[in-house]
């Protein structure tokens, strides 16, 4: 596992909610872009410019983009346009911030979430939105993250997740099992540097950015030292 100063990280762009253009301007002067058909709006409105944008454009005029940029036009119906970025996404990637993830249509919300649960578990994956903002934890990337006091927090699980661990947190979890008929986690609340760990399974940390004033900060873009690492 690569040391975080060190990571090698990529943000794609999907066809949701646009992410905030500052957000994705300070994200793209530091990391590659790659975008998912109607992400590529998103893009284009930041000034952003990606290393390529795949889909089948049922969703993007494409004709209105600069002639300069790369269009991957994959028309497969079989796979939605997430699939097809993940599967074109180069390499050697220890970390992943996913812009875009969410929007009005909660299929494609709820889509989005099990296709980034099911990324290698080595993977660092984030999901970024102006109203919240999701890490995921597995056995092979547990979570460490300072917070202000008081910050809102919940875990969702992706199907059974079991050996929970939690420092930090107004009401800490203890070997917990989490799940479908198990148990939740939700509205807990960060008293300082928060810690997550589980020992089988996925999960995402949700954080409301409503509450949290310092997300599109500059340093916001470099985690904290990770003591679990």
């Amino acid at each position: 596992m690569a040391p975080e100063d060190s990571e090698v990280t990529a943000v794609a762009v999907l066809n949701g909610a646009a992410p905030d253009a500052e957000r994705l301007r300070g994200l793209a002067r530091v990391h590659p872009v790659y975008a998912a058909d109607g992400g590529a709006a998103a893009c284009a409105a930041a000034g952003v410019d990606p290393v390529w944008v795949v889909g089948d454009f049922d969703s993007l005029a494409h004709e209105f983009l600069p002639e300069s940029w790369t269009l991957v036009h994959d028309p497969d119906q079989n796979s939605t346009d997430f699939e097809k970025l993940i599967g074109r996404l180069p390499p050697g990637l220890d970390r992943l911030i996913i812009c875009g993830a969410f929007g009005d249509r909660f299929d494609h919300v709820f889509n989005n979430l099990i296709l980034a649960a099911a990324l290698p578990r080595d993977l660092r994956v984030e999901l970024d939105g102006d109203a919240a903002r999701l890490w995921r934890i597995t056995p092979a990337r547990p979570f460490a993250r300072e917070f202000s006091e008081q910050q809102l927090i919940s875990l969702l699980p992706m199907g059974e997740v079991n050996g929970v661990e939690t420092q930090g947190l107004q009401w800490p979890l203890r070997d917990a099992d989490l799940g479908p008929g198990q148990g939740i986690a939700q509205s807990n609340r960060a008293t300082g540097a928060v810690t997550v760990r589980v020992r089988r399974g996925v999960l995402f940390l949700w954080a409301d950015c409503n509450e949290w004033d310092v997300l599109r900060s500059e340093n916001e873009l470099h985690p904290m030292d990770n003591p679990l690492a």
